[in-house]
């Protein structure tokens, strides 16, 4: 919710209103509709070879800001938070990452028999 501090306390309602209505114009039914318009459409004519795949990445990306607006600024400022605070020097060192040492193999004998030598190949026997 927006809040406003506005000194004439005679307008806020209207003003409140008016930003409320906006935000959820912005965030809708409607607007969902329309970014849902435009992500088909771009991807339409990409399939047509019109436009070069670069622009529906760009559009679904600002859809994704668009409507993650409100939770990117509060993941944001958590992390300012965070981030401020002298409680990262308290935390547990990591796990140690456990290895698999190499499999050795035993080296032994190469195989007399060659199924591919035929006849060519003389034998000792």
């Amino acid at each position: 919710m927006i809040t406003l501090m506005i000194s004439d306390q005679a307008s806020s309602p209207a003003i409140l209103a008016g930003v409320t209505w906006a935000r959820d114009a912005l965030l809708g039914t409607v607007a969902t509709s329309v970014a849902v318009i435009c992500v088909a459409g771009v991807g339409y004519e990409i399939l047509k070879g019109r436009v070069p795949a670069r622009r529906l990445a760009t559009v679904i990306i600002g859809c994704f800001i668009l409507f993650g607006a409100s939770d990117i600024a509060t993941a944001l400022s958590a992390l300012a938070a965070r981030g401020s605070s002298s409680d990262q020097i308290d935390r547990e060192p990591p796990a140690p990452v456990f290895t698999v040492p190499p499999r050795t193999t035993l080296k032994t004998a190469p195989d007399p028999f060659d199924p591919y030598a035929g006849a060519s190949v003389p034998t000792d026997q």
